[in-house]
């Protein structure tokens, strides 16, 4: 069985959130429950409301306060979380929405994350031809280094995409004259979340040409 964890000195749940291809008739509804008390995310009109029409990513932050309800022992009674079993989302809502990197937190608001790192350097040397090389280390924890080269100077996009084909973070954008380039990156998004454990697509795009090669994370 699934064990129950105790919320000492926890304040409330973060999670990212995209509605991907998600749609839903003219009154919608989507729910999260922790255990059987819920938050209403497309009726709330407080800061934690989705917006299923923003088709991005989208930081929630909800203190399990905002999960407490009357019950119906007597007045001034409520039903509050003390422990979570389980998360679950219901709706009438049909398609496929995406979550990342879901978390209980000390504090809401939790802070501003930590700045994504990406750092690029050109080498010496002309190559012969355009490349993009497997990162190293691989797997890789907090850090990798991915290196490409380009024969001919190009309009160059370097991006991690995750399996549901969404960017994460875009590494390397503008123009680049021939060389070797060596990209170092921290394994965070462009928000600068940790991204969780997984296998991600890095794509090499210059001019005509695209590469792609999988990375794999592991926390």
């Amino acid at each position: 069985p699934a064990a129950v964890l105790a919320l000492c000195g926890l304040a409330g749940l973060r999670f990212a959130f995209h509605p991907g291809n998600v749609e839903g008739p003219n009154i919608s509804r989507l729910n999260l429950f922790i255990d059987d008390l819920a938050v209403a995310l497309l009726q709330s009109e407080e800061e934690y409301r989705l917006d299923l029409e923003k088709r991005e990513w989208q930081i929630m932050e909800i203190p399990f306060a905002a999960f407490s309800q009357e019950n119906h022992y007597g007045p001034g009674l409520r039903d509050q979380i003390d422990a979570i079993d389980a998360l679950r989302f219901e709706g009438n809502t049909t398609g496929t929405f995406y979550l990342d990197d879901v978390r209980l937190v000390s504090s809401i608001p939790s802070g501003p994350p930590t700045p994504t790192a990406v750092r690029e350097e050109r080498g010496a040397g002309q190559p012969g031809d355009f490349a993009l090389s497997q990162n190293f280390p691989t797997p890789f924890n907090n850090n990798t280094t991915i290196r490409y080269a380009l024969s001919q100077a190009a309009p160059v996009d370097l991006s991690v995409y995750n399996l549901a084909g969404q960017r994460v973070i875009q590494l390397v954008a503008g123009w680049r004259q021939a060389g070797n380039y060596t990209a170092r990156w921290d394994g965070r998004s462009t928000r600068g979340f940790a991204l969780s454990t997984g296998v991600y697509i890095c794509r090499l795009r210059a001019g005509d040409h695209i590469e792609s090669r999988k990375l794999l994370l592991l926390r």
